[in-house]
Formats: structure tokens, sequence, C-alpha cells
């Protein structure tokens, strides 16, 4: 979804500057994307344009805009792997009569009138009317209004009035990265799977969103109708690389279109894995895109080869040569807000539709686990229980359940007493600092105290 027209046009401000010229041409294979350009067309770079570093650099120039394939050589420390586990930190099952404020927010968090018009492209107005749960289902409903609603707006002080007449409304939520816990205003989530099942729309031109955004980058984990109801887009947009004719904050983006027939009859699940080293799609539980970041530079006799690297195939150890694609140019530095929502495009027959949500739920790979007994037979006895974990840091604050006291703590361990005259299951648990989400972990552990 372009953000290129919102309230700051700064972002959107164009210059004549261009770096280099590369005559090459692409053949993407579905797991492993493979570029290939004959010897004769490659030219190799020197250039600090890009990332303010002299970086030697390979480009693509046969892409039109806003594409932009190019290809910065890099000495990486590579550490290995991250074999950890993934561990949910954020899910809504919508199983509240209400959506739930403290996850959500049913509006864009952007100064009036973008609150609301989200930007000055939108053809629909983001009304908290068109957002509803019943039945353990989120719906997000577009209508037709009855009386169009007048918007007007100044991009800076003394500048012209703007003025936009909407005939439709539409349903938005949008994750609440204005909690006490988040030292992140430009998003929550940094890696991750980010997944949800969803109906979208059934009617054409009523449109369904399902992704992630924080300045100065975004993820749509799924678009339809944009431009073909028949297909879904998914796109990695950035905000963050200079372009020729854009300036410092150019826009590159990387559509890929794909046909899966009528997704709307049904629920299906939409997942994005976002990790340091790719980004996959899958529908259903099967990966149909992965844009990768690092690549290995192969030659012969007639041509240059790049190939897209998995994090098992880059070697372990300092100043590994890879080549990345600019589109991740400090990607990994952006925290995104998980957002879903409708819209329209142009003027639908149908004078209302709905995108239905059944649950969503974010996973980060993560390390923590208490270790000690599960039933707590003997009130007369103590019970130690010890933690473990990267992400754990050396003091915690423990929350009790009745039933249990404490009897000593540690930086690494803790005691427990059952408290006599009480049965049934009580648990521990410790608030853990997540540096990679807004949303906090809990260390924790059910326990059991029988009669």
């Amino acid at each position: 979804m372009d953000r290129c027209q919102r309230y700051r046009s700064d972002r959107c401000q164009r210059s004549d500057r261009y770096l280099i010229f590369f005559a090459i041409a692409p053949l993407l294979l579905q797991a492993q994307p493979r570029y290939e350009a004959p010897l004769g067309g490659v030219v190799f770079l020197q250039s600090a344009f890009y990332t303010g570093d002299t970086t030697d650099a390979v480009h693509l120039t046969n892409y039109p805009e806003p594409d932009l394939h190019i290809f910065l050589k890099k000495n990486m420390t590579h550490p290995g792997c991250d074999e950890r586990p993934y561990t949910t930190v954020f899910e809504d099952g919508f199983d509240t009569s209400e959506l739930d404020k403290t996850k959500w927010l049913d509006y864009y968090p952007y100064p009036h009138p973008f609150d609301t018009l989200h930007n000055p492209g939108s053809n629909s107005a983001y009304l908290a009317e068109n957002v509803t749960v019943d039945d353990s289902i989120l719906s997000l409903q577009t209508q037709r209004l009855d009386k169009p609603l007048r918007f007007r707006w100044q991009e800076i002080p003394g500048a012209p009035l703007y003025t936009k007449r909407i005939k439709w409304s539409s349903g938005v939520v949008h994750t609440n990265n204005r909690l006490p816990t988040s030292d992140n205003p430009s998003g929550c989530f940094r890696f991750g799977k980010f997944c949800a099942s969803i109906r979208i729309p059934s009617t054409r031109k009523h449109w369904g969103a399902f992704w992630l955004y924080g300045w100065p980058g975004e993820i749509d984990i799924f678009e339809f109708c944009l431009p073909d109801c028949d297909e879904l887009q998914s796109t990695l947009h950035q905000w963050n690389i200079p372009m020729p004719g854009w300036g410092p904050q150019g826009h590159p983006a990387y559509p890929q279109d794909h046909q899966f027939g009528d997704l709307s009859t049904d629920f299906h699940e939409y997942c994005l894995e976002w990790t340091p080293y790719k980004m996959e799609w899958s529908l259903d539980g099967k990966p149909f895109r992965t844009f990768y970041r690092y690549y290995r530079m192969d030659s012969n006799a007639d041509s240059l080869v790049l190939v897209g690297l998995e994090c098992p195939d880059i070697p372990i150890g300092d100043s590994v040569e890879v080549y990345e694609h600019i589109a991740w140019n400090k990607f990994d530095l952006f925290y995104l807000d998980l957002i879903l929502n409708t819209t329209v495009s142009g003027n639908p027959r149908k004078l209302s539709d709905v995108m239905q949500v059944d649950w969503v739920k974010v996973q980060q790979r993560k390390a923590m686990q208490i270790t000690g007994p599960t039933v707590l037979e003997n009130f007369d006895s103590t019970y130690t229980f010890s933690w473990t974990g990267s992400d754990v840091p050396d003091q915690l604050d423990w929350e009790l359940s009745e039933g249990i006291e404490l009897a000593a703590v540690t930086d690494t361990s803790l005691a427990l007493r059952p408290i006599p005259g009480f049965s049934g299951r009580v648990w521990i648990r410790a608030v853990v600092p997540n540096n990679e989400s807004c949303y906090p972990l809990y260390l924790e552990k059910q326990l059991y105290l029988p009669r």
C-alpha cells in the first residue's frame, strides 16, 4: 500500500541523482532466486551514494521504477543460525464482546484527518462503527455512506488547503504501540512469524489487506483487488534508499502477484516469516514467495550469477563475503505495526462487504524456560525453581498466584512454599523485556497443589 502521498509530502520529494548502469536479465526461481547476466554487460562500481560508505555494488537496471535491484558487497560476521523455538508474543482470538483496545487501535495513529482518511489518495474513511467483534470473529466492514464526508487539511501552515469528498467508509485495526512498554514509536515488532486466519471480501472492488508498517518500511502480507481482484499481491516497500529522481528517501517497491483462485468462500491462514535472512510468505502453511537478503556471486565463461542464500548456506565466521539486496538496507532496524483493513477500489456496485478475521498471532524466537517440579505435594516442604535463557535479565520481579508464597529468591532461582489448606492450580510468572516487540514476554510455569 503506497504511502508516498501521506501528509508529510517531503517523503516524496524528487531529485535527479543517479548511480550506475548494469545490463542484466533476471531469472527468478521460486525456492532460490537466481539472477544472471552476461559478463560483457556487467559493470562493478564503488559508490557511497546508497549507504554513506564506499561500497562495491552491482545494479540491475532492466526493472522500471519503483523497483530497484542493487546488490551491495559486504563482509559480514555470521555467528550461525538462530535455532531458538518460536514463542507467541501477541495473539487475539477475539473472544471478547468488543475490540480489545489494549491490543488494537480502530484508527490510524496519524494527525487528523489522516487518523480517519489515512492518506490523501484514500477512497474511504476509516470509522470505528465498521469494526465489530461478534461470536469470536472480527469483522471489518466497507459500506457506502448515506451522506458523503468532507475532509480538509494543509500539508504545512500557510500551504494551500486541500479538500476531499469521501463516499465510502471502511474498517481498520492497528496494533497499539502506545503502550507503556513501547519505546519504538515507529512500530511494535521486529522479526517473527505474523499469521492470521481471514476470510477476504467476496465482491470485486472491495479491497482487503493484511500488512506491517512502521516508517520507513512496509511489508504487505496480502492485498486483494490491487489491481486485479483475482490475484493476491505481496509487496516489500522501502522509504530509506536514495533513488534517481526521488531524493534521499526514495521509494522502491517489490510487488509480486499470485493466483490462488477464489479465496473469499472460506477462512485461510496467511503468514509472513520475517527473519534477518529472508521474508517468506505462505498460504495455509505452503510457502509461495521468498525474498532473500543475502546472495552469493558466481561466474563462468559467459555470465555472472547471483544466488539467494538461506541462513545455513552462509559460512560461520568473520569477514564472510555476501551481496545484500538493497531492499534490506537497514530494514533489520525497523519496528513495524500489524494492520488489517478494508477499503474500496473505484466505485463498487455492491454497497457493502466485509472481511472477517478468526484470529491473529505473532511469534518470535525466544529461549526461556523454568525448571522445577510441577506438583507440590507437601505443605511442609520448600520447592526450588531455576530458569535459563539468553533473553532473561539477571533480576526479575516475580508474581505468584494465591496458594503459594515466596520463601527465597536469587538471580537464578527462587524457592516456594505451598500454603496449607489450598488445593488446585497455581502459577508463578515474571515479566521479561522484549527487545523485538513493544509487548513484553512472560516467563511462567503452571503448578498444581493436590488435596
